[in-house]
């Protein structure tokens, strides 16, 4: 997992130097759904690598916005509906939830980016 995401956390974007030790250590695979539905803990479509501050921030406050968004655009709300399946449960959150959600960041996103712009002009 944190080859795949080329060492970088999803959130904050913080890349580690792999050459150093102290370093590696620093990043984590953070799991979209919790490490307490075993049969998904190594499935790499819910793990992603996560810097230490940001795994830890989300396991106080919640999936932060980025990694939903992340999460999203790399997979699509399909696999919200295979680990659904695949566990024989329900989420917390439906699947408009989720979609909503998104639109929700995304908008957020778009007026960042709008202003940001606006500024640099």
């Amino acid at each position: 997992v944190k080859y795949r995401d080329n060492w970088t956390c999803i959130i904050c974007g913080r890349k580690v130097d792999i050459n150093d030790p102290k370093d590696r250590q620093q990043m984590n695979a953070g799991h979209f759904l919790s490490r307490k539905f075993t049969e998904l803990t190594l499935d790499p479509k819910n793990c992603y690598a996560q810097c230490a501050a940001c795994n830890l921030k989300q396991d106080i406050f919640g999936l932060h916005p980025t990694f939903i968004r992340h999460v999203l655009e790399k997979n699509g709300l399909t696999v919200l509906s295979f680990f659904e399946q695949h566990l024989e449960t329900k989420s917390n959150e439906s699947l408009d939830y989720w979609k909503d959600r998104a639109l929700f960041w995304e908008a957020k996103l778009d007026e960042e980016k709008t202003l940001y712009d606006k500024k640099s002009k």
